[in-house]
Protein backbone atom coordinates (compact mmCIF):
# COMPACT_ATOMS: atom_id res chain seq x y z
CA UNK A 1 0.00 0.00 0.00
CA UNK A 2 1.23 3.18 -0.73
CA UNK A 3 1.71 6.27 1.52
CA UNK A 4 2.02 9.63 1.41
CA UNK A 5 3.13 12.36 3.89
CA UNK A 6 3.35 16.02 3.73
CA UNK A 7 4.89 16.73 7.09
CA UNK A 8 7.67 15.81 9.43
CA UNK A 9 5.50 14.99 12.53
CA UNK A 10 2.88 13.27 13.97
CA UNK A 11 2.09 15.60 17.16
CA UNK A 12 1.50 19.04 15.28
CA UNK A 13 0.33 21.01 18.21
CA UNK A 14 -0.16 19.93 21.90
CA UNK A 15 -3.43 20.73 23.83
CA UNK A 16 -1.74 22.46 27.33
CA UNK A 17 1.11 24.00 28.79
CA UNK A 18 3.28 20.99 29.33
CA UNK A 19 4.53 18.58 27.24
CA UNK A 20 3.41 15.03 27.71
CA UNK A 21 5.38 11.85 28.51
CA UNK A 22 5.97 9.41 25.47
CA UNK A 23 5.41 5.98 25.72
CA UNK A 24 6.71 2.63 24.31
CA UNK A 25 5.27 -0.95 24.24
CA UNK A 26 6.19 -3.26 22.27
CA UNK A 27 4.62 -3.78 19.19
CA UNK A 28 2.04 -6.64 17.93
CA UNK A 29 3.01 -7.10 14.37
CA UNK A 30 4.38 -5.30 11.44
CA UNK A 31 1.60 -3.58 10.82
CA UNK A 32 2.17 -0.37 13.07
CA UNK A 33 2.70 2.74 10.83
CA UNK A 34 3.20 6.26 12.62
CA UNK A 35 -0.14 8.32 12.93
CA UNK A 36 -1.99 5.10 13.36
CA UNK A 37 -4.44 4.90 16.30
CA UNK A 38 -3.51 2.25 18.35
CA UNK A 39 -4.75 0.10 20.90
CA UNK A 40 -3.30 -2.20 23.74
CA UNK A 41 -3.62 -6.00 23.14
CA UNK A 42 -4.15 -8.67 26.20
CA UNK A 43 -0.26 -9.23 26.25
CA UNK A 44 0.71 -5.81 26.90
CA UNK A 45 1.43 -5.06 23.17
CA UNK A 46 0.41 -2.06 20.65
CA UNK A 47 -1.40 -2.69 18.09
CA UNK A 48 -3.69 -1.07 15.32
CA UNK A 49 -7.16 0.12 16.96
CA UNK A 50 -10.33 -1.80 15.50
CA UNK A 51 -13.51 -0.06 14.33
CA UNK A 52 -15.27 -0.86 17.65
CA UNK A 53 -12.40 0.93 19.60
CA UNK A 54 -13.77 4.01 21.10
CA UNK A 55 -10.96 5.09 22.95
CA UNK A 56 -8.39 6.13 24.63
CA UNK A 57 -7.07 7.59 21.55
CA UNK A 58 -2.90 6.69 21.40
CA UNK A 59 -1.29 7.65 18.46
CA UNK A 60 1.92 5.70 16.77
CA UNK A 61 4.87 8.68 16.69
CA UNK A 62 7.98 8.73 13.97
CA UNK A 63 9.44 5.66 13.93
CA UNK A 64 13.08 6.87 15.22
CA UNK A 65 14.46 2.73 14.55
CA UNK A 66 14.66 3.15 10.35
CA UNK A 67 18.12 0.83 9.97
CA UNK A 68 20.67 2.76 7.34
CA UNK A 69 17.63 5.70 6.30
CA UNK A 70 17.87 8.73 8.14
CA UNK A 71 15.50 10.84 5.82
CA UNK A 72 12.22 12.45 7.46
CA UNK A 73 10.29 10.73 5.25
CA UNK A 74 11.47 7.26 6.48
CA UNK A 75 10.63 8.12 9.68
CA UNK A 76 6.86 8.83 9.11
CA UNK A 77 5.97 5.97 6.31
CA UNK A 78 8.25 3.34 7.50
CA UNK A 79 6.56 0.37 9.29
CA UNK A 80 7.55 -0.38 12.87
CA UNK A 81 8.87 -4.16 12.64
CA UNK A 82 6.95 -6.76 15.15
CA UNK A 83 8.20 -7.02 18.70
CA UNK A 84 9.99 -3.74 18.88
CA UNK A 85 9.58 -0.54 20.87
CA UNK A 86 6.72 1.69 19.41
CA UNK A 87 6.76 5.11 20.48
CA UNK A 88 3.49 6.39 21.43
CA UNK A 89 1.42 9.07 23.38
CA UNK A 90 -2.09 9.70 24.27
CA UNK A 91 -4.36 11.94 23.01
CA UNK A 92 -6.22 14.43 24.56
CA UNK A 93 -9.27 17.34 23.36
CA UNK A 94 -7.69 19.51 21.25
CA UNK A 95 -4.59 17.92 20.47
CA UNK A 96 -3.77 18.67 16.61
CA UNK A 97 -2.13 15.38 14.78
CA UNK A 98 -1.52 13.78 11.48
CA UNK A 99 -3.08 10.48 11.35
CA UNK A 100 -3.58 7.82 8.40
CA UNK A 101 -6.81 8.42 6.48
CA UNK A 102 -7.68 5.01 5.01
CA UNK A 103 -7.53 3.91 1.34
CA UNK A 104 -10.32 5.59 -0.82
CA UNK A 105 -11.28 8.29 1.41
CA UNK A 106 -12.82 12.01 0.41
CA UNK A 107 -12.44 14.17 3.64
CA UNK A 108 -13.06 17.26 3.31
CA UNK A 109 -12.38 20.31 6.21
CA UNK A 110 -14.63 19.79 9.21
CA UNK A 111 -15.67 15.96 8.52
CA UNK A 112 -15.85 14.02 11.86
CA UNK A 113 -13.43 10.94 11.69
CA UNK A 114 -13.79 7.62 13.39
CA UNK A 115 -11.05 4.74 13.70
CA UNK A 116 -11.65 1.98 11.30
CA UNK A 117 -9.40 -1.13 10.96
CA UNK A 118 -6.03 -1.81 11.72
CA UNK A 119 -6.25 2.21 13.55
CA UNK A 120 -7.08 4.52 9.87
CA UNK A 121 -9.22 7.13 10.05
CA UNK A 122 -12.63 7.24 8.00
CA UNK A 123 -15.22 9.29 7.63
CA UNK A 124 -17.35 8.81 10.81
CA UNK A 125 -20.39 7.17 9.87
CA UNK A 126 -21.57 4.63 13.13
CA UNK A 127 -18.43 4.35 15.10
CA UNK A 128 -17.23 6.92 17.68
CA UNK A 129 -16.44 10.42 16.77
CA UNK A 130 -11.92 10.78 17.08
CA UNK A 131 -11.76 14.01 16.19
CA UNK A 132 -12.74 16.46 13.07
CA UNK A 133 -10.65 16.86 10.21
CA UNK A 134 -8.73 20.30 9.32
CA UNK A 135 -6.50 20.06 6.11
CA UNK A 136 -8.93 17.86 3.65
CA UNK A 137 -7.22 14.85 2.20
CA UNK A 138 -8.51 12.20 -0.32
CA UNK A 139 -6.65 8.64 -0.88
CA UNK A 140 -7.01 6.59 -3.94
CA UNK A 141 -7.79 2.82 -3.89
CA UNK A 142 -4.84 0.98 -2.10
CA UNK A 143 -3.48 4.08 -1.39
CA UNK A 144 -3.52 5.88 2.62
CA UNK A 145 -2.37 9.30 3.31
CA UNK A 146 -2.06 11.76 6.29
CA UNK A 147 -4.86 13.86 7.63
CA UNK A 148 -4.65 16.48 9.52
CA UNK A 149 -7.20 15.96 12.42
CA UNK A 150 -7.95 18.10 16.00
CA UNK A 151 -8.87 15.49 18.38
CA UNK A 152 -12.08 16.20 19.93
Amino acid sequence: MSRTRSNTKIILQENGAYDRPTFERLSADANIYPGLLLALTSAGKVDGAGDAHDGPWIVALENKYVAGNLSAGAALSTAYASGVSVEHKYLIPGDLVQLVAAASQNLAVGDEVEVDTGGYVVELSAGTRVGVVEVATTTGAGATAAVTVRIG
